[in-house]
């Protein structure tokens, strides 16, 4: 998966209504919590996006770029937990995961690690 893949992918997502971007990660298995890490937020500022106050355009965005990479995982590479994927640490001596990678915005690393 490239960066720019992502990106694009992730613009499109980005149209979509927030609510549904995050229905969407909650049945792929994330929890609130996973969520708000890579948002960037806290759980009781999702709950209020749940029940219809708007985000700023950045929280949107990266909640798109996140069901983004999930849908580009599950389709391109056939990755069917992708949220127990994401959580797993990337090597047995480091606690960094996938999420943290999406969280700190290291989209290359993502990318070039298949994370």
């Amino acid at each position: 998966m490239s960066v720019a893949e992502l990106q694009v992918v992730g613009n499109q997502r980005a149209k979509e209504d927030l609510n549904e971007l995050l229905q969407e990660l909650g049945e792929l298995g994330f929890s609130w919590r996973a969520i708000a890490h890579v948002a960037h937020a806290s759980v009781p500022i999702l709950r209020k996006w749940r029940m219809g106050f708007p985000a700023t355009s950045e929280h949107h965005r990266r909640i798109a770029q996140t069901v983004a990479f999930c849908q580009i995982a599950s389709d391109k590479y056939r990755i069917e937990d992708v949220a127990g994927w994401l959580e797993t640490p990337l090597h047995p001596e480091a606690p960094t995961t996938g999420l943290d990678l999406l969280a700190g915005d290291r989209l290359d690393l993502c990318a070039a690690t298949g994370q």
